[in-house]
């Protein structure tokens, strides 16, 4: 799981595949809903799009799939949508209601950031 302190970057954030743990019960309410675990200390209440996007953190989809989908439900911009999800998956985090996960894909980016020798 990623820690509270650390925030991806765009593209990072992007290729992510969350999973919520198999434990985690969902209950929807018309367009809200409420998820808890049998070791949470409190249930958490998911506004409608966190309701909208939790049963789809399957360890599968990654966050530029949801935010593409929402986009194309929804219509509201991508930037908008992506500032939501990191607000989503910071608070399903925080609730440890996540299953563990790193970063297992990257984005093509050259990491090879000295073109020259040093001191040349």
């Amino acid at each position: 799981m990623m820690s509270p302190e650390r925030q991806l970057s765009d593209d990072m954030f992007d290729v992510s595949t969350p999973l919520v743990r198999p434990d985690v019960s969902f209950r929807r309410y018309d367009n809200e809903a409420v998820v808890w675990a049998i070791d949470a200390r409190a249930p958490v209440y998911l506004d409608p799009i966190a309701a909208l996007v939790f049963p789809m953190l399957d360890g599968t989809v990654s966050i530029a799939e949801l935010i593409e989908d929402v986009h194309y439900v929804l219509g509201v911009p991508t930037g908008i949508i992506r500032t939501q999800l990191r607000r989503i998956v910071r608070q399903l985090e925080h609730s440890a209601f996540l299953a563990p996960w790193t970063d297992t894909e990257s984005p093509d980016v050259d990491l090879d950031l000295f073109t020259a020798p040093p001191n040349p």
